[in-house]
């Protein structure tokens, strides 16, 4: 994506380069009351590992890499200038997310803190700066981070991160779903051979050529999908 910056001075808009492999501030670390670390993002490109600062941000940036509609997503891509009862402030979201449909900025909160009085004053004025920057604004709380089966199914899934699998077979299974709605796992062995695995299935999620529903119970025979279009 290009470069995002305000033209506006001091006004409002954005600044920073949302396009860098670095955010706009480093991560913070060395403190004993921080939780900080990295995800492995396999997806969209050259591998990179994705910063998160707190166990909300660490949860949602798995759901994220588990889902093949999400390409890349980016931490504290650039800052955002605002304005609230006429005093100007800045504003660091906590991902930019790249995926099927128009780019969505991501603020994690637990939910007391999201709907705090400070929050709900600021939020719908930094949405609306955003949203003329190209932008959608979202704010993810716990009943989206840590949902179930959504969370537990997203860890299972990357666990298959690093399971080896020939190239010819992703664009196999991809060209099957395109022709079919869903397929279980049977289904797509039995069409491609013993090489289409449970866990090669899995692993070519991971590299977002093919979808898994989270939010569904996989069971024993999971069913994949085509990376929707749209959602």
């Amino acid at each position: 994506m290009a470069k995002k910056t305000s033209k506006r001075g001091k006004g409002k808009g954005t600044s920073g380069d949302s396009s860098s492999s670095t955010g706009v501030r480093d991560v913070i670390r060395g403190c004993p009351w921080r939780v900080v670390g990295e995800i492995a993002w396999v997806k969209g490109g050259e591998p990179v590992n994705v910063p998160w600062e707190s166990r909300p941000e660490r949860d949602a940036a798995k759901i994220m890499a588990a889902d093949a509609r999400i390409h890349r997503i980016k931490h504290q891509p650039f800052v955002v200038h605002y304005a609230l009862n006429g005093v100007l402030h800045k504003y660091i979201p906590d991902y930019k997310v790249n995926g099927i449909s128009t780019p969505v900025i991501l603020e994690i909160k637990e939910f007391a803190e999201a709907t705090n009085d400070e929050n709900q004053a600021r939020f719908p004025e930094i949405a609306r700066v955003l949203a003329s920057e190209g932008f959608d604004f979202r704010v993810w709380t716990e009943n989206e981070f840590r949902k179930q089966p959504l969370l537990s199914n997203s860890n299972y899934v990357l666990r298959f991160r690093n399971y080896p699998f020939e190239g010819r077979l992703a664009c196999d299974v991809a060209c099957l779903l395109a022709a079919h709605p869903c397929l279980s796992a049977s289904a797509i062995r039995a069409q491609l051979g013993p090489a289409a695995t449970t866990d090669a299935l899995f692993a070519i999620v991971c590299f977002g050529h093919i979808y898994v529903d989270c939010n569904q119970t996989f069971g024993a025979d999971p069913t994949f999908s085509e990376v929707p279009r749209s959602g």
